[in-house]
């Protein structure tokens, strides 16, 4: 299975934060969204995944999984809004424009910028995103 990740250069001294996408719900088993990024070894990531959402935090490149939540995704061939909000220390993930899990806690990087993964055992499903919005907090 390859991943992808797609990151917004430029994004790395933003704060507080938060950007939706709209994507289309294709058959791509993960996609995730990143918040904080500074590098490949410190960010938080919101996975959507079969009617469910996690969030895992990466410090210092050690994985601590926050939690998750089951969630009401379009089904497949639809388009859903996903998205991620960061505000101080506490980390958001969104479906609709609702909030399905949130972490609050040190181990939320203070800055970093926004990015995608996504994994794909096919190279043809593609990732298709409609729109990305992205609104200082």
């Amino acid at each position: 299975m390859a991943s992808t990740l797609v990151y917004r250069d430029g994004s790395y001294f933003w704060n507080d934060y938060s950007y939706n996408a709209i994507v289309d719900n294709t058959n791509i088993p993960t996609t995730s969204l990143i918040g904080r990024f500074h590098d490949s070894t410190n960010y938080f990531v919101c996975n959507f995944k079969n009617g469910n959402v996690s969030m895992e935090i990466f410090r210092n490149n050690v994985k601590t999984t926050a939690g998750s939540a089951g969630t009401a995704l379009p089904v497949r061939g639809s388009s859903v809004s996903l998205g991620v909000r960061a505000i101080g220390s506490t980390a958001s993930c969104l479906v609709g424009g609702t909030e399905a899990f949130s972490y609050s806690g040190d181990l939320i990087p203070a800055n970093g910028g926004l990015g995608f993964k996504f994994f794909n055992s096919s190279n043809s499903d593609p990732l298709i995103v409609k729109q990305i919005d992205a609104v200082a907090e």
